[in-house]
């Protein structure tokens, strides 16, 4: 590298970089520049990986359950067969991405964007889907759909949302933060006091 820049044969060696089986737990990659990279089998459980380029990446049988992929850009990448249960896909870009077998479990992937994935054969048991997008997607075989969450109902009186429908309760088919994100649970912050 010289100076700030990735030069073309930084690019080059990070393609060629492998990090097959690695153990990456709670690692901090976010914001960076990972295209290409090879994170086959490797463990990232609670990794932090919002921001971060993944375009190209190849991340077959990998354990990201608990990880913050928060507008993770993973087009073109293979991420087949990982397992993303309870997953923070915030806005994250899944652009021609091969997600074939893949568990999202849980998953928060409020806005995320599914266009043209293949994902078939996946599950998105209980998944939080509010926004999701999943134009030209792959979906033959993909399991527990009817679990998943699209859709909110906003209290009138600003209190806590629902998952089921109430009288007079409007519906929400979006996140209004778009890929903003707030602290999961703000209510519980007591704001008055002033950072």
């Amino acid at each position: 590298m010289t100076g700030d820049y990735p030069t073309e044969r930084d690019h080059e060696n990070r393609y060629k970089s492998a990090l097959v089986g690695a153990n990456l737990d709670r690692m901090d990659f976010s914001g960076k520049d990972l295209r290409g990279v090879d994170l086959t089998a490797s463990s990232m459980r609670g990794a932090d990986l919002s921001f971060a380029d993944l375009r190209g990446a190849k991340i077959v049988r990998a354990d990201l359950s608990r990880a913050n992929l928060q507008m993770t850009d993973l087009s073109y990448a293979d991420i087949s067969s990982c397992d993303l249960s309870m997953a923070y896909l915030k806005a994250t870009l899944f652009y021609k991405t091969i997600a074939r077998r893949c568990l999202f479990r849980r998953v928060t992937a409020k806005n995320a964007l599914f266009m043209y994935t293949d994902l078939r054969d996946s599950d998105f048991h209980q998944a939080e889907l509010l926004g999701a997008r999943f134009d030209g997607a792959r979906t033959e075989g993909v399991q527990n759909m009817d679990t998943a969450q699209f859709f909110w109902w906003a209290s009138p009186w600003h209190g806590m949302h629902s998952y089921k429908a109430r009288p007079g309760w409007p519906r929400l088919d979006f996140s209004v933060f778009g890929g903003t994100s707030m602290q999961e649970n703000a209510g519980t912050q007591n704001w008055s006091e002033g950072k």
